[in-house]
């Protein structure tokens, strides 16, 4: 794509004159579901065609293998050998799912001779070339200094890439770099290998002040490098739109595209340009290099801000583009002329490379135009905190030097741009944001230190740049752009708080103040009280109703959580649940915790519970509702470990069962007695006969001596007497 000629060398660096590229392609507007139109001989891409689907379309039933998309419902389709991409246009139309297609044209950028020049200026910055940059004085950049330098904005520039090989612009870190024709992202994806794109950026956010070069107008904005021309400086719709979509995906707040065509038109960017607009983007296109009275494509879509190109003595440009669509002109250049006197060339000055490697060159053309108004923009949009495309570009119009004939006019548009006049307009505003009659300030989400804050948009005649947040009459926070939502902590628990949230407009207006009071919980976590307790409330085979008592916490308990065999089976405001799919006669730990509005947890209750049914036990037989109540109450589990499905109803209680049974339905759990004879230490029972005789239940067997406790023997009924009556005292 580069064709430089370096025609000029001189100061201590290299500075170059290269005449900068005009677009070649012609093209006849593609609508409705025809691809190719009446001019298929036009340049375009020979082994793929582009396809949008029908909504609901799936790409792998409707295009097959080859496929690739490039956004939403666009994809490209390879054109198979010895097939013509119009033969496979045809082919695609008639298939169902397929909404459009159409050949993939391609923009080039070319070398073009025609620019204009201005006298050196005394420089603002310390950068060494910045005083051959005439054309910054003509867009008074440097008054605009003092007020705006971008700060905060992010700028796409969709063209061929950027790279950092020369010295002046190591002070930027690119934002989501990406190819749009390899569909790679990354540091080293879009890195320039043409020229063009890093002189473009160059104009857009140069470093400036730094001891080195020359000066960019927002340098302290941020760029996004998206590369979507290759080394010969072509490059196909697909990619442009990809790459359009990607900068609107990634956070592009304004989009450069020094690039284009005449007489041609694309759904696809249609598309990508519109959503990209209704996101708020600026969107800042090249008018065109062909000294036509149209301008180019995409610069006269309705959403994109048009520029052309004067030189250094504000005429047009010999090459820039005219017409009906043109909004604004900036600096262009001239590179024929030495109007200034100051022995260069009146081409547009930056760094970047070309076949005599990396230096300061001189460039024309319209591309060289667009990173002005993109500039500008940046410049705005840094003061206006929020994106309205509309108002950054009818502010630059309403400024505008006026340089043609009265007002608009189709060859210079609404004049030439002035930031400087352009900022104090934005700023000059006087009338305050307003807030709807059914605004209001919510604090929700309350905890100890921590309160959220929502409230509705502000609106205002310019834009509302943010909202500062007021704690109790003192400003605790400032909130930029549209976002309506903040969170206040490191607050005081168990406090009473006012707060208050104004709209700010880019003049720093205030509106009038929304109001909500509110207070935060102590930051304590909920405890339970001394007797508190799981409890089954009813119960079956297969389920069990669950209840438990209220835990404590002063702010109030949110939530709890039901926990099954360490598993959450519900959370909930209720006390009460039915946990069912359980298996009969099955033994079940369950476990129950508080947590607060501060989102603090308490420590949990346990319990243990079976459910009802014993395999032995017929349901309704004598003792079966019993045998379940005593089984759900953790009494029993069961008479054939670990199984225990069974419950051996009909077999004798041993005495050692009967400790077991009586230490589970009393709750004991000491165990402070020397042992038994016959129980020996870990034993299947020891632990419960050990407790049963320290709480006193039983005092062995073999009296007067009692160091005996028979626990095979069968309980008598007279035994069992005893057992109970000490045990209920």
């Amino acid at each position: 794509m580069s064709n430089f000629v370096p025609t000029h060398v001189g100061l201590s660096r290299r500075i170059y004159l290269w005449t900068v590229f005009g677009i070649l392609v012609s093209l006849m507007p593609l609508t409705g579901s025809v691809a190719y139109g009446a001019t298929p001989d036009r340049p375009h891409a020979v082994d793929h065609v582009v396809v949008k689907l029908s909504p609901g379309s799936r790409p792998d039933q409707v295009l097959g293998k080859g496929a690739e998309k490039v956004m939403d419902r666009w994809h490209t389709h390879p054109v198979p050998q010895g097939k013509s991409p119009e033969e496979v246009i045809d082919a695609l139309l008639k298939r169902p799912g397929v909404e459009i297609a159409e050949l993939d044209y391609r923009v080039q950028v070319e070398p073009i001779s025609d620019q204009s020049p201005i006298q050196a200026q005394s420089s603002s910055v310390n950068d060494p070339f910045h005083s051959y940059q005439w054309h910054f004085p003509k867009v008074r950049a440097s008054q605009a200094w003092s007020t705006s330098t971008g700060q905060g904005v992010v700028v796409a520039v969709v063209d061929s890439g950027i790279s950092k090989g020369g010295d002046d612009l190591d002070c930027h870190t690119f934002v989501a770099p990406y190819n749009a024709i390899t569909q790679t992202a990354g540091a080293s994806a879009a890195n320039d290998d043409n020229g063009h794109g890093t002189h473009v950026a160059g104009t857009v956010a140069q470093c400036t002040d730094n001891g080195i070069g020359v000066a960019g107008i927002a340098f302290d904005a941020a760029l996004m490098p998206v590369k979507v021309l290759g080394a010969d400086g072509g490059g196909d719709f697909s990619w442009i739109a990809r790459g359009i979509d990607w900068a609107r995906i990634n956070g592009a707040d304004v989009i450069n595209l020094s690039l284009g065509c005449d007489a041609c038109s694309s759904t696809m960017i249609d598309e990508a340009i519109e959503a990209a607009a209704a996101q708020g983007i600026v969107i800042v296109a090249a008018s065109g290099n062909s000294n036509k009275s149209t301008v180019s494509y995409p610069a006269n879509h309705p959403d994109v801000i048009a520029v052309g190109a004067t030189d250094y003595d504000n005429a047009r440009a010999p090459y820039s583009n005219r017409g009906s669509a043109l909004d604004l002109v900036a600096p262009g250049g001239n590179t024929s002329k030495d109007a200034n006197g100051d022995g260069y060339v009146d081409g547009v000055l930056q760094e970047t490379f070309g076949s005599s490697g990396w230096g300061y060159y001189f460039f024309q053309g319209t591309s060289m135009a667009t990173p002005h108004v993109t500039g500008a923009a940046a410049l705005l949009l840094s003061k206006t905190g929020c994106g309205e495309p509309g108002k950054v570009q009818d502010t630059l119009e309403s400024t505008a030097l006026d340089v043609g004939s009265g007002g608009f006019d189709t060859t210079y548009g609404h004049g030439l741009i002035q930031i400087d006049a352009a900022l104090a307009e934005l700023l000059s505003d006087n009338v305050a944001p307003t807030w709807p009659g059914s605004a209001k300030l919510t604090a929700s989400e309350v905890t100890g230190t921590t309160v959220k804050l929502t409230w509705s948009p502000a609106g205002d005649d310019n834009c509302v740049s943010g909202y500062r947040i007021y704690r109790d009459g003192n400003r605790v926070k400032n909130v930029s752009g549209a976002k309506t939502m903040t969170t206040i902590s490191g607050l005081e628990p168990a406090t009473g708080f006012m707060f208050e949230v104004r709209a700010v407009d880019a003049a720093g207006n205030l509106s009038k103040p929304l109001t909500a009071k509110t207070s935060t919980f102590d930051d304590v976590p909920p405890r339970w009280g001394e007797n508190a307790a799981v409890s089954v409330l009813s119960y079956g085979e297969t389920w069990l109703h669950l209840g438990w008592d209220v835990a404590i916490d002063p702010g109030g308990v949110k939530v709890y959580h039901l926990r099954v065999d360490g598993e959450t089976v519900a959370t909930l405001t209720d006390r009460e649940f039915t946990v069912s799919g359980l298996q009969p006669g099955a033994e079940y730990q369950v476990e129950v915790t508080a947590q607060d509005m501060t989102g603090y947890q308490s420590a949990p209750l346990h319990a243990v519970f079976h459910t009802a049914g014993f395999g032995d036990v017929p349901s309704g037989s004598t003792f079966a509702e019993d045998i379940g109540r005593l089984a759900t109450a953790g009494v029993t589990f069961g008479c054939n470990p670990p199984v225990n499905d069974l419950f051996c109803p009909d077999d004798p209680v041993t005495r050692a069962q009967m400790a077991a049974f009586l230490v589970r339905a009393l709750g004991l759990t000491e165990n402070g007695h020397p042992g038994f004879g016959d129980v020996p230490s870990g034993s299947t029972f020891a632990e419960d006969i050990g407790r049963l005789a320290t709480a006193g239940v039983t005092f062995g067997c073999n009296p007067p001596v009692n160091d005996l406790f028979c626990p095979e023997d069968p309980v008598t009924r007279g035994q069992l007497a005893a057992f109970l009556r000490r045990a209920l005292g």
